[in-house]
């Protein structure tokens, strides 16, 4: 359901959707205009857009299959917005792989583009975003319980970079490789506490050393 107020939340109104089964977030660009997102029964991410302060609901057209879409952001008073979540994908294992996901529009929801997102977040969830101009926003979220995740924007959602971090790191860590499985490279991460020379060493799962760098 979708609650409307129009006292200032002392007395709210239920609006129902019958193809919907939960929403996610709503965003409101003006007194007028907002924009919801949800899950429907076959797992597919919707989006429906109000121009009447919420009274009625109409959904826009949206492509992607298998999409759960856990918040939707405009710039207020712009056509610019960006739609996020996660796209699921099983494994031969039938074991859901979650990818992040963000799509843009620049005409009020009309039409959307799916924006690329860096290959190696694997299972990182995105639930939370901001758009604050046309062209620079944030996207948080992050994998179940080790890792957080902040991804920054300047051109509108064309394209994100994670944020930076210059803490210091305060003990070594090493990072899941990605893509896993790889076939032929692949990339492995690192943090060491003060500089210095790092010997890599990978192994067999015979416990035989196959490469060091």
């Amino acid at each position: 359901v979708i609650l409307l107020t129009t006292n200032g939340g002392a007395s709210w109104q239920q609006q129902n959707f019958a193809s919907v089964d939960n929403f996610t977030d709503v965003n409101f660009t003006s007194t007028s205009t907002g924009y919801a997102v949800g899950i429907d029964r076959s797992i597919r991410g919707t989006i429906y857009k109000t121009t009447n302060g919420g009274n009625s609901w109409f959904p826009l057209s949206f492509a992607p299959d298998s999409v759960v879409l856990f918040g939707v952001r405009f710039v207020r008073g712009s056509g610019v917005g960006i739609v996020y979540g996660n796209l699921l994908m099983l494994d031969s294992t039938v074991v859901p792989i979650l990818s992040p996901f963000v799509a843009r529009t620049t005409d009020t929801g009309l039409n959307w583009s799916v924006q690329q997102i860096r290959g190696d977040l694997t299972n990182h969830l995105l639930i939370g975003g901001r758009l604050l101009s046309a062209t620079k926003g944030y996207m948080s979220g992050g994998t179940a319980l080790t890792e957080a995740l902040i991804l920054h924007t300047t051109n509108g959602g064309v394209t994100f970079a994670e944020q930076n971090n210059e803490e210091t790191p305060h003990e070594f860590s090493l990072s899941q490789n990605y893509p896993n499985p790889f076939n032929p490279t692949t990339n492995i991460g690192f943090r060491i506490v003060d500089f210095g020379f790092v010997s890599l060493k990978v192994y067999d799962v015979l416990g035989r050393e196959v490469a060091m760098v």
